[in-house]
């Protein structure tokens, strides 16, 4: 299994006519525990703090707090409510000499950081043959593509930290609609935003995998 999905491999086919089934979900993720941030108010008044005990110089951005409003909340903008769906059909069916199981299932999920992603296509085969009375023949294929859109979440570079230490007077895009620059004397952090959405880190995966086995039973009740 992966991504919090459990793959049922064990499914045979059994003799009848073919039988078709389906299986689906929808699922929504989303992070209920952040940290506790100030606003830009109660940034300009936290800074202000500082400049009155000589810490810092005076910056008149925030000046007059009171005329300041909440800012930009980047940690709650680099988190999305994620919508996560899966579908599977499969047909079984078979004769007394010959059955079959086949199944093919597609899985769609957003993660919760912006700009990530999972989807995976699986395609899954069972055969089951009665050669002889005594001997008897299986066969198992399994074939997944995976494909990721990762992100550098952690660490002093992750997106998650600079979400933590851009300043909240600074807005996610300037009047032209293209993401804002964060430079400033003595301070620079690349936009959280820009970072989730234009970085490009795929994960690209194709894995078939199988298997045979034969049953013989060399006399009665003996496999």
């Amino acid at each position: 299994g992966a991504n919090g999905v459990v793959l049922i491999t064990t499914k045979r086919g059994k003799a009848g006519e073919a039988k078709f089934s389906y299986d689906g979900m929808v699922a929504l993720s989303h992070q209920n525990k952040r940290l506790d941030m100030m606003n830009l108010r109660e940034y300009a008044e936290y800074y202000n703090d500082f400049v009155a005990n000589g810490y810092s110089r005076t910056n008149n951005w925030y000046a007059d707090p009171s005329v300041l409003g909440i800012g930009t909340n980047w940690q709650d903008a680099i988190f999305r409510t994620a919508l996560q769906n899966q579908h599977q059909i499969a047909a079984q069916g078979g004769t007394d000499k010959v059955q079959y199981y086949v199944s093919g299932s597609y899985l769609n999920q957003e993660g919760t950081l912006i700009g990530s992603d999972f989807r995976r296509f699986s395609v899954r085969a069972n055969l089951d043959a009665q050669l002889k009375w005594w001997l008897k023949l299986g066969l198992s294929a399994n074939f997944t593509d995976t494909d990721e859109d990762l992100k550098l979440a952690d660490g002093e570079q992750g997106i998650i930290n600079y979400s933590l230490t851009t300043l909240p007077d600074i807005p996610i895009y300037d009047i032209d609609g293209n993401y804002s620059s964060i430079v400033r004397e003595g301070y620079t952090n690349p936009n959280p935003i820009a970072l989730a959405m234009l970085d490009d880190i795929k994960l690209r995966r194709k894995k078939l995998t199988g298997n045979i086995f034969f049953d013989v039973t060399p006399i009665k009740n003996l496999v």
